[in-house]
């Protein structure tokens, strides 16, 4: 289960030193230890076990499996706040993020788009402190500044004497420090290599490299040091290009109970406003959690454009009418507003989930507005005049209209009062619908004899227009 996992994962700099990543991932484990232990006090842990890896020089992932629900003494966020706050920053990393749920987008991510490179940097670097000033905010990653620092080594005159040329120097380096293959077997199904290389601990940093020595053709051993000259520079890691154009991007995780993607969003936007009069030409693109949101909300408004025309449809057909399908679903808004009352009294954000829960309120309070518009009609197809009709119709749906909202809104109470990490995603839906029902139920017991009021009284309104026009005079009482 996901919310038995904490997940930390580390990716370094290209450059960082040997051996660092297996430190650090040393850290990590004991790091979960510890935070779990501050958390804990005299009751009992949440951490099981904790697994450890390393991939290669540049990654290391730590997993802590957790004890479940049940037995657990504290909040598992406790401990992701622990854990990352013992961890801090690691030396030479260059992102790392722990978190108890298994994102597959980042809940904020902004993409800045430029011709010019300086342009790009300067603009990611003001966002990017306003990220890491905003609460709520966490492992924030970038690539903005990726280079990587690179030593040129170039032969000096002394060492062309000795008969040294750029590559001979190149290549005995490139052995010493990655080591040269010097043979290979097979073991079962693999194939293993052999190589010869310095020590670990003689070609861990730049002290090492310096005092590197260089085999001469003539089979003399002189220090690198003496035969080339060493210069540093800086060159770019890699060149980010999103739809063939020069960008950056940065992204983070966010404590949602603090700062909402779309909170966040707004603020970003507000910043790009005053930067782009600065930096002409500058672009910016919400992408993670916003962008997939956008484009679910885009097929929601049009899958739900179909679904009232296909109710407007059903509706018209059996009722015989093209007006009463529209005052039965004249509730619908109403339904809205309880929604969103219910999302700012439970202090939940609307999103997506909202949105699917709206879908199935809107069913329930058309089924709330058919029972009375169908009595109706039963009534004045009897015979009765408008308001004994109206009458009898309310007086005999009332009870089953409130039993079916209130049983709803209770059967949804134990799911909107759930804490666990997998309700929480149904939580919003089931709010909407839940405080929708009861806000749209109320509305609809008012809404639709006042809406029938309405019709009765156009439809009288015309019939009397069309008997003055004809000179036709009749009775104008209406029954249906």
């Amino acid at each position: 289960m996901v919310e038995n996992v904490v997940m930390a994962n580390l990716s370094m700099d290209i450059d960082a030193g040997h051996g660092l990543a297996k430190r650090h991932a040393r850290m990590l484990e004991r790091t979960a230890w510890q935070a779990d232990e501050m958390a804990r006090g005299d009751g009992p842990g949440l951490i099981k076990n904790v697994h450890v890896s390393s991939p290669d020089d540049r990654s290391v992932n730590v997993t802590a499996e957790m004890k479940p629900i049940a037995e657990r003494g504290y909040d598992l966020n406790l401990f992701v706040r622990n854990w990352r706050e013992l961890a801090g920053m690691p030396e030479s990393a260059n992102k790392m993020k722990i978190s108890a749920s298994l994102e597959m987008l980042d809940n904020f991510k902004l993409e800045l788009y430029h011709p010019e490179a300086e342009v790009l940097k300067k603009a990611g670097n003001i966002l990017l402190k306003q990220l890491q000033t905003t609460s709520g905010v966490l492992d924030i990653d970038q690539n903005l500044d990726r280079s990587q620092e690179q030593w040129r080594v170039s032969v000096n005159d002394s060492g062309q004497a000795l008969g040294l040329s750029d590559k001979i120097v190149s290549d005995q380096l490139f052995q010493m420090m990655d080591g040269d293959t010097i043979q290979r077997f097979p073991r079962n199904q693999d194939e293993v290599k052999v190589k010869l290389r310095y020590p670990d601990v003689q070609r861990s940093n730049l002290a090492d490299l310096k005092q590197a020595m260089i085999r001469t053709p003539n089979g003399q051993a002189v220090p690198l040091v003496a035969v080339a000259e060493l210069q540093s520079e800086r060159n770019e890691e890699e060149i980010t290009r999103i739809n063939s154009q020069r960008a950056v991007y940065l992204a983070a995780s966010l404590d949602k109970s603090a700062l909402s993607p779309a909170q966040l969003q707004e603020q970003i936007t507000a910043t790009l406003k005053e930067l782009q009069p600065q930096y002409p030409g500058l672009r910016a693109h919400f992408a993670g959690e916003a962008e997939e949101q956008q484009e679910v909300m885009g097929s929601l408004v049009l899958l739900a454009t179909t679904a009232m025309i296909a109710i407007y449809t059903l509706l018209a057909i059996p009722l015989k009418s093209y007006v009463q399908p529209l005052l039965i679903m004249a509730a619908i808004p109403f339904g809205l507003v309880g929604a969103l009352l219910g999302h700012w009294f439970n202090g939940l954000e609307f999103s997506v989930m909202s949105m699917f829960g709206l879908l199935a309120l809107a069913g329930v309070i058309i089924n709330n507005s058919l029972l009375m518009v169908t009595a109706y009609n039963d009534f004045t197809a009897q015979g009765k005049p408008f308001a004994l009709a109206v009458e009898q119709a309310c007086r005999s749906r009332l009870r089953p209209v409130l039993l079916t909202s209130a049983t709803t809104f209770v059967g949804l109470v134990p799911l909107m009062s759930e804490t666990s990490e997998q309700a929480k995603m149904l939580i919003p839906a089931a709010t909407s619908l839940g405080y929708g029902i009861l806000f749209g139920t109320a509305i609809t017991l008012i809404l639709v004899p006042v809406l029938l009021k309405i019709d009765h009284d156009i439809r009288r309104v015309l019939i009397q227009g069309k008997q003055e026009l004809t000179g036709v005079e009749g009775d104008t009482s209406i029954t249906g």
